[in-house]
């Protein structure tokens, strides 16, 4: 919960710019879903275009966006099929159960009478 205070406090800390960096940082949220959250124009910023030090957020625009955030969670959230929802391979993420499987190894072979596999050694 962001409290009058606590924008107070985030004005007075950072300088009238920052980095996606402390973006993410500050409003708790991962670099994904920062970079989804400036590349759509929720959170207004600069664009240089670069591939290092890409975004200049004003701090006002954080503030903002960190008070609106909790007004209307809804409309900050990324639709499914973005890349903050997708994994690094750019899927979209697996169910958070596995499935265990079976694999044959060379040299084990399975004895039947109900005790473990035993290692045949050549």
């Amino acid at each position: 919960m962001t409290t009058l205070l606590e924008c107070y406090k985030i004005l007075e800390q950072y300088p009238d710019s920052m980095t996606k960096d402390q973006f993410y940082r500050i409003a708790h949220i991962s670099k994904r879903h920062a970079k989804y959250l400036l590349d759509s124009g929720l959170v207004p910023c600069h664009d240089s275009g670069k591939k290092t030090r890409r975004y200049t957020i004003q701090t006002r625009d954080v503030v903002t966006f960190l008070c609106d955030r909790e007004d209307n969670p809804d409309k900050y959230k990324a639709p499914s099929g973005t890349a903050a929802r997708q994994n690094a391979a750019g899927q979209p993420p697996k169910s958070s159960g596995f499935i265990l499987q079976s694999r044959k190894k060379p040299g084990c072979t399975k004895s039947g009478n109900g005790l473990p596999p035993t290692i045949t050694i050549f």
